[in-house]
């Protein structure tokens, strides 16, 4: 069985060794790791799908107090097409309405036309294409 759940601090080891498997830039990386060590600690906007103690897919949510943001949703290898990640996205979005976002914003790469369809198929919708870096999607 699958849970969904928020991130506790005892997963912090478990967090950022999935990450760094999952991601080809590590979050150890300068430019990154302090975003991500302040996700850890903003308690509520990081979540985890944990199936038998470990940890198989996790997303990675923001706000600036009136909208909310996915930074980045990533599932094990092996259980990519079992629905976690539409799971996740949703368990994030409906906390961050919790918290007073009425909108749920994400940004991706034009050429990633996977993650497209799947945001897509969650209901969000391309709101700007910005110089063919990325597309703005917005729920």
């Amino acid at each position: 069985m699958i849970i969904i759940r928020n991130y506790k601090p005892t997963d912090k080891q478990s967090v950022t060794n999935f990450w760094q498997r999952s991601f080809p830039h590590p979050i150890t990386k300068k430019s990154s790791a302090a975003s991500f060590e302040h996700q850890l600690n903003e308690k509520g906007l990081l979540f985890v799908a944990e199936k038998s103690g470990q940890i198989v897919g996790s997303c990675f949510a923001g706000n600036c107090g009136v909208c909310g943001y996915i930074h980045a949703v990533t599932i094990s290898i092996e259980m990519k097409q079992t629905g976690i990640g539409g799971k996740l996205v949703k368990h994030a979005i409906k906390q961050l309405q919790k918290i007073g976002c009425n909108q749920v914003k994400l940004e991706i790469a034009p050429e990633n036309e996977q993650v497209d369809n799947f945001y897509q198929s969650l209901g969000f919708c391309v709101t700007e294409a910005a110089q063919d870096t990325v597309n703005r999607y917005t729920s």
